[in-house]
């Protein structure tokens, strides 16, 4: 047997049967134990295992063991199998004589990645725990709470799931607030600390945004109950999902949040219609372990909270949370230390592209395949899933669920978005107005529309297989360059703020326009005196400067 176990916890343990150990390392806490008699097929054996924290220290935290809102992640129990903590960076490697490490990913092509899930173990487990905490504070785990009980200074809480849960689980204890809600059959409740209540109706609406979103466009909700737990900052700045438990970083409940501001954008809400998407991409479906996984989890959960945002917030938070996912994108590309990868084929750490790239991708789709279609396929690549035992869904199958859906003019969106690193370099280069006799105004357009690939080194490629790309020379002769144009994006034109659109500038005229090639000049009649006009204005595309994709216009 393969043991690993915490690093910050003292653990001892035993079987119900003899064992010795062929050998035991404390520094890396990974054993490797020999049964003196082999596990029949189909037998059964029992683990035993007491675990205790190292104290905390003024100058050292080992554990997560707190006065007040403690956090202890299943990962501190021993598991079994092999953890991969291998030295991976180069010059360590030389130091100790060991060559270089092939940083190998499986392909999602290969059909034998299909039965390996992608992170922790794909069995469902039954849970039950006994969780004890002083008198004063609340202990929480996955499951419902059957009864508790105080017995002198201690009180116990017990906890059981209806229902088999992935083999993760968490426990919390505190001095919290709860607020309760409900979202149709389904109990809400939010533990805080008591006075950190600035966004906890702004978690609540994201989850019940998200819940009524996936459930109308996916499959019905499987937890019986949702938790929201506070903990402390110093343990972690993230939210995930955990049973019918959501641990949340208290960094989502003090947050300075107005969305009365400009360019603020309710990340509570956000993050918790993220966190809710997961119920069903990554709980109800598991990706192969292979690349692009997190294609199937991360990217799907971030479109579906792009969407929540927009129908709740509108389409202003929703450009705003484009943006900053472009710049995300465009940042992380740019620190990249070793390979840019297209979004089907993503590593497990580039999260720039699982998350950034990937919420821009999707929400693209939905905007030129129709949100109806799209949730159509991912719905049909589910349910295709749920009914295949022990077969992981990959990054590729999920294209390939959507491809017929693509009309014939769009099925280059597939090639940009998904299987290559492609991105735009548009440009509006000058926009005038004038006013017309019937009152209403012309607007001419000069703009540019570039696009090119790059790859996994950042190096721009202006050719396509044996297609040779486009150039433009312009009046300062510089030669501009670009892959074979036939694409689609879209043309704003603005008009002055009004209050009736809260401050908002008013939108005269948005529509898709096909451009062949780079240089362009479009002639459009709007009924009010416009102010500014756009190309992608809404940032749907990867574009190298988003700077430039906006000018006010000229009278």
């Amino acid at each position: 047997l393969l043991i690993h176990y915490s690093y910050n916890e003292n653990l001892s343990y035993h079987f119900d049967r003899p064992s010795t150990y062929l050998s035991q390392d404390d520094a890396i806490r990974f054993d490797v134990v020999l049964l003196s008699e082999a596990l029949a097929p189909g037998a059964q054996m029992e683990m035993y295992f007491t675990l205790t924290n190292q104290a905390n220290t003024l100058l050292r935290t080992n554990s997560n063991v707190q006065q007040n809102g403690s956090f202890l992640n299943g990962r501190i129990f021993p598991r079994f199998g092999y953890r991969d903590i291998e030295l991976k960076d180069k010059q360590k490697r030389a130091t100790y004589g060991l060559p270089e490490k092939q940083n190998t990913f499986a392909h999602p092509a290969d059909s034998t990645t299909w039965k390996q899930v992608y992170g922790d173990d794909a069995d469902l487990v039954n849970f039950e725990a006994i969780v004890s905490t002083e008198a004063d504070q609340t202990a929480i785990a996955p499951g419902r709470l059957h009864r508790t009980w105080t017995e002198k200074t201690q009180r116990y809480f017990h906890y059981r799931t209806d229902q088999k849960i992935p083999h993760a689980y968490s426990f919390h204890t505190g001095n919290y607030q709860i607020k309760r809600d409900q979202w149709r059959e389904i109990p809400l409740e939010v533990y805080y600390h008591p006075t950190h209540s600035y966004n906890v109706e702004n978690i609540l609406r994201g989850i019940k945004a998200s819940l009524a979103y996936c459930t109308s466009a996916f499959s019905p909700f499987q937890m019986q109950r949702l938790r929201v737990v506070e903990y402390p900052k110093t343990l972690g700045t993230y939210a995930t999902v955990i049973a019918d438990n959501m641990p949340y970083s208290e960094l989502y409940f003090i947050g300075d949040i107005d969305t009365t501001k400009k360019d603020q954008i309710d990340f509570p809400f956000y993050v918790s219609a993220h966190e809710i998407a997961h119920y069903w991409w990554g709980k109800q479906i598991n990706p192969a372990n292979a690349l692009g996984a997190k294609m199937l989890t991360e990217s799907l959960a971030e479109y579906v909270a792009l969407k929540t945002l927009e129908k709740t917030h509108g389409k202003s938070q929703m450009r705003q949370f484009l943006k900053f996912d472009m710049d995300a994108y465009l940042q992380g590309r740019a620190n990249e230390s070793q390979e840019e990868m297209p979004l089907s084929l993503g590593k497990f750490s580039q999260d720039y592209i699982n998350y950034r790239k990937g919420a821009l991708v999707f929400y693209a789709l939905s905007e030129y395949l129709g949100e109806d279609q799209l949730n159509a396929a991912l719905r049909s690549f589910s349910e295709t899933l749920k009914q295949q035992a022990n077969n992981f869904g990959t990054s590729l199958q999920l294209i390939d669920q959507i491809r017929p859906i693509v009309p014939d003019s769009f099925q280059y969106l597939l090639k940009d978005l998904f299987e290559t690193i492609t991105l735009y370099d548009n440009q509006v280069l000058k926009a005038t107005s004038t006013a017309l006799a019937n009152g209403t105004y012309q607007v001419d357009i000069v703009l540019n529309v570039r696009k090119y690939r790059s790859d996994g080194k950042g190096n721009p490629s202006f050719s396509d297989d044996e297609t040779a790309g486009l150039s433009y020379s312009n009046s300062t002769q510089d030669t501009l360059r670009s892959l074979v144009l036939n694409d689609y994006l879209e043309v704003a034109v603005y008009g002055a703020p009004k209050e009736s659109n809260k401050g908002k500038a008013t939108v005269l005229y948005f529509q898709k326009h096909r451009f062949e090639q780079i240089h362009n000049r479009i002639r459009l009649i709007v009924a009010e005196k416009p102010t500014a006009v756009g190309i992608d204005p809404d940032h749907k595309f990867i574009d190298s400067n988003t700077n430039d994709n906006q000018i006010p216009i000229e009278d």
